[in-house]
């Protein structure tokens, strides 16, 4: 027994470091197996076979599962599909190996941090750029390469105080890995930078730069002075831009007629904007000589344009038509010899047939032909829909008419069921002509007549004094009268018969003992007759008077109403306190 334990424990231990060891072999296996793709992937990249490298990217994914090495794979497939101009893929993969690369060593990391922030500024999104470098710079903050990428990235992203401080480093910076030419781009990026805040231009700077970039090629050197040329021409300081290209000309190799020539147009449009019109002279000539020399066509053609623009600028229409004329003829030779070029590529048709098309897609392709020719109907559809929106429109005004006549109908009604059926007119009525008008002293404002004066016996004018106090006596009611003392007027009898009814109806609805005030005034061209009592059983016919409403008012106010406006200016009804109220007539002299 103990022999059969001993035996299975060493099977069991054995077969437990063949699980740990096998794994950790194949896993290191597959890592190498990746690193060598990546290498053919780089390979295939460098000799312009992206397709290829894309496949061995990918398979280095699939197959490994050492972070870093994924990183730089997915690194690798975002290199391919810049270089494919493919944002939307390439932005994927760039997010995926950011995580990865936080496994890599210090120097892979570097490199691959480095490689990744010039696809993000590939692809025109120079914040990212910025933010991966600006990570690796939390892990290596003395870095002098990250300064200098990080002082180029923020300084064409417009980050100027970022830019201004890696450039600050940069040049404080004593490692002796820095080269002249390294030295030189950070000068030229500092007076760019002061050029672009309008800071006041440090000549012991420029000075250094001129001196530093004398140690560097030529080629590069110049393409500086050209570089702060331009943002200084852009900047619109036209005299500093002029000092610079004077420069540039200096430095320019005389046998070089095509760099001579370009370099002289640079000076002479500068010399033109900065108001220099002799240097602007010479440089256009010098520039239209050297390109000549040059035997370059093109670049004849463009001095003679810009000199064509200067001589018009400067009114020499007839220097500038002769420039514009050799300017065409120039291009209308360059244009023959592209016609003639012998090693164009020569396009050609290969002639294949093609397979019967299908019954069933020839005849959906024969109605889908048939549908698209339709008939061209002219200017009836036009027609046939302002005729539809005439009627539209027509309709519409006549529904509203329709609604107004409707309106008025029921107002109408209303209005005749407020008059008495006995006050309508009959047939009979209808008859006799519209202009005979019965006098109002003839008409009665009660069906009965029972308690209302119809006419006046005496039809002659009558001063007011006298109406007065025959109204007194007739009415025998407390009221108070309020005369005026200068009361010098007459009344008709049309107006008697009226203000007669009115205190008759009114003292009628009052049975209250206080006396109905009646106020009479005088003014020039009309007199004005008040009355006003507590508040009594009038006040109901004096809310109701004119409404329409009240049943009181139904068969003697309306009548009465009638007969005021048909006499009065005005008819006022006021509260004069919360239990009194006043209602005032306005009614003309005679």
């Amino acid at each position: 027994m103990l022999r059969f334990f001993n035996t299975t424990s060493v099977a069991f231990v054995l077969l437990f470091l063949q699980l740990i060891v096998h794994p950790c072999a194949a896993q290191d296996a597959a890592s190498i197996e990746a690193a060598q793709m990546l290498h053919r992937g780089d390979s295939l990249l460098n000799l312009g076979k992206p397709v290829a490298a894309l496949s061995m990217f990918r398979g280095a994914e699939e197959r490994s599962f050492d972070p870093c090495l994924i990183a730089r794979a997915r690194i690798g497939i975002a290199e391919v599909h810049v270089e494919s101009q493919n944002p939307a893929q390439a932005s994927s993969a760039l997010n995926l190996a950011s995580s990865g690369l936080l496994a890599c060593s210090a120097s892979d990391r570097l490199a691959l941090t480095l490689l990744a922030a010039d696809l993000w500024l590939a692809l025109q999104k120079e914040e990212r750029a910025s933010a991966v470098l600006r990570r690796e710079l939390k892990m290596q903050p003395d870095h002098l390469l990250l300064h200098s990428r990080m002082a180029e990235i923020a300084f064409i992203a417009g980050d100027w105080t970022r830019s201004r401080n890696a450039l600050a480093f940069c040049l404080a910076s004593t490692d002796p890995s820095r080269t002249n030419e390294q030295h030189a781009k950070w000068l030229s990026y500092t007076i760019q930078l002061d050029i672009i805040e309008n800071n006041a231009s440090n000549d012991s700077l420029v000075t250094s730069f001129e001196t530093l970039i004398a140690k560097i090629p030529l080629e590069k050197a110049q393409a500086q002075r050209e570089q702060i040329y331009g943002l200084v021409a852009l900047q619109g300081n036209h005299l500093k831009a002029f000092e610079w290209a004077k420069t540039i000309l200096k430095f320019t190799p005389k046998k070089a007629k095509d760099q001579v020539a370009l370099a002289q147009l640079r000076l002479a449009r500068s010399a033109h904007r900065a108001h220099r019109p002799l240097e602007a002279v010479i440089g256009f000539h010098e520039a239209v000589k050297a390109a000549r020399s040059s035997n370059d066509m093109t670049l004849l053609a463009e001095a003679l344009r810009h000199r064509a623009e200067f001589e018009m600028d400067r009114a020499n229409y007839s220097d500038a038509l002769v420039a514009m004329f050799e300017v065409d003829s120039i291009k209308t030779t360059l244009l023959a010899g592209l016609q003639s070029t012998g090693n164009r590529q020569v396009r050609g048709f290969t002639e294949q047939l093609l397979p019967e098309p299908d019954p069933f897609e020839r005849a959906v392709l024969d109605l889908e032909q048939k549908q698209a020719r339709r008939p061209d109907l002219g200017a009836w559809p036009w027609i046939a829909a302002f005729l539809a929106i005439g009627l539209i429109a027509l309709n519409r005004s006549y529904r509203t008419a329709q609604n107004a006549l409707k309106k008025e109908r029921r107002r109408l009604i209303r209005l005749r069921s407020l008059v008495p059926t006995d006050r309508l007119p009959h047939a009979a009525s209808d008859a006799l002509p519209a202009a005979i008008e019965e006098p109002l002293s003839n008409s009665s404002l009660m069906p009965n007549g029972a308690f209302v004066f119809t006419r006046d016996d005496n039809p002659a004018p009558q001063s007011i004094q006298a109406f007065m106090s025959e109204l007194d006596e007739d009415i025998q009611s407390a009221i108070a009268w309020d005369l005026g003392n200068d009361l010098q007027f007459t009344i008709g009898p049309d107006v008697r018969v009226a203000l007669r009814n009115l205190l008759r109806g009114f003292l009628e609805l009052s049975h209250d003992e206080q006396p109905v005030n009646v106020q009479i005034e005088q003014m020039d061209s009309h007199w004005k007759f008040s009355l006003s009592s507590d508040h009594t059983e009038a006040s109901k016919a004096l809310r109701g008077l004119f409404y329409g409403k009240d049943a009181l008012a139904s068969s003697r106010w309306n009548e009465l109403h009638a007969q005021l406006r048909r006499l009065t200016g005005k008819i006022q009804i006021e509260r004069v306190s919360p239990v009194r109220e006043k209602l005032s007539v306005i009614l003309p002299t005679t």
